[in-house]
């Protein structure tokens, strides 16, 4: 970090030509809208951004001959290589910036840009390089068999992409490839990480620790603090298993005079509402899944937000959020979060998969509101000297420059 701050005076920098490359996955996520806010932000401030982008969501109308190709081409697309090829003769960006190659582009985007001698910045958002599923999670349990494996061999035995054994070997063969190759190594001059606990998985696991840097998510437009005057407490995010909800519904059951919403959608939507309405769970509300500018008001009303992840997060969006309106977070003692709550500053965590630990936890800064206060004064603070705009922007120039120094 420290030889990212001494290069040269940024308002001294030309406008660059950037080609943001991304894949966009078939439910739409954090992700996803991240590479958005980063495309939107460089384009606000002046910078020629040029979009090579493909859609997970074609599988859908994928031909049989298609389908029977996909293995291959997830390792390695001649198609994108082509397409791309075309673009950057026609563009010439001065960098090249990746967020998700998975699972139509491939790797071969690297290859391409280093044919036209591009400097690749690599975003890392989840742990796909070791991992099938990409959040070391195998059911409810935190897995790093692969990672730790000379090939992803554990991964096709559990079946740990989509619960398919023919759709994990794919996977699993692409993972085992590009390690065997080190492609990673090889091609990406830079790689972007959100927390320290990510890089430090990355390092741990053999990427160079001299090419991975910190720079967290932001959201583009402050909302300002919020009132906190709803009298609730709130959950934002997909309704899956790993997201911790079952949980948190085992510690609604536990304080039921907490009024907490639920906003989102998923796969355990149905089996929560009929949970709720089976245990007369009657402090849960599921709102289900809103607009953006409607979790925004969600959030600026509730008293403090709850993630309670039983994975390991990257940055979550809602946390950015959240500190930005001024919202306390309760959220899980696990992987990056551990780093992202300074526990009894601006936040608090509690034991992951824990029920009884997080109604404690719930029942504490629902009853203490100068508590509650105090932790939503020093969330902003944190959203103000970390997660602006203003400053991802400088950070991620610094990165861009360095990238184009050491290509």
């Amino acid at each position: 970090m420290d030889a990212i701050q001494n290069l040269i005076d940024l308002k001294r920098l030309p406008k660059m030509k950037i080609l943001f490359i991304h894949n966009y996955y078939q439910e739409y996520g954090g992700e996803d809208r991240e590479y958005e806010n980063e495309v939107e932000l460089l384009r606000k401030r002046g910078h020629d951004v040029v979009e090579f982008t493909a859609n997970n969501t074609m599988a859908s109308e994928f031909s049989f001959g298609q389908w029977l190709t996909l293995p291959k081409n997830i390792i390695w697309s001649r198609e994108t290589m082509k397409n791309l090829r075309a673009v950057l003769e026609r563009e010439k960006p001065d960098i090249a910036h990746i967020h998700n190659t998975f699972f139509i582009l491939s790797l071969s985007v690297y290859s391409v840009c280093k044919e036209f001698g591009i400097p690749i910045v690599q975003t890392i958002q989840n742990f796909r390089m070791f991992c099938a599923s990409a959040n070391f999670l195998r059911k409810e349990f935190i897995c790093e068999d692969c990672a730790k494996a000379q090939f992803a061999l554990p991964s096709i035995i559990h079946r740990c992409y989509h619960n398919s054994f023919p759709k994990t070997a794919a996977v699993a063969s692409m993972i085992s490839f590009h390690r065997s190759r080190k492609t990673w190594d090889a091609y990406v001059t830079l790689f972007i990480v959100v927390t320290e606990f990510i890089k430090n998985k990355f390092i741990e696991y053999g990427l160079d620790a001299h090419k991975l840097i910190i720079k967290p998510n932001f959201v583009e437009e402050d909302s300002g603090e919020g009132k906190r005057s709803g009298g609730y407490a709130l959950f934002v995010g997909r309704l899956h298993e790993e997201k911790g909800v079952k949980t948190l519904l085992d510690a609604c059951a536990k304080v039921k005079h907490i009024p907490v919403k639920l906003v989102g959608d998923g796969p355990l939507y149905d089996y929560l509402c009929e949970r709720v309405a089976a245990n007369e769970i009657t402090n849960v509300t599921i709102i289900g899944k809103c607009r953006k500018e409607e979790v925004l008001a969600w959030m600026k009303d509730a008293q403090f937000l709850i993630i309670p992840s039983e994975w390991y997060e990257g940055l979550p969006l809602t946390l950015v959020e959240a500190f930005s309106c001024g919202i306390p977070i309760l959220a899980s003692r696990i992987g990056s979060l551990e780093n992202l709550i300074d526990n009894e500053t601006n936040g608090l965590l509690f034991r992951a998969g824990d029920s009884c630990d997080l109604a404690q936890k719930m029942e504490l800064i629902w009853s203490n509101q100068t508590l509650a206060r105090d932790l939503g004064r020093k969330a902003r603070k944190t959203y103000l000297e970390l997660y602006t705009a203003e400053a991802n922007y400088l950070l991620l120039m610094r990165i861009y420059n360095m990238a184009i120094e050491r290509n």
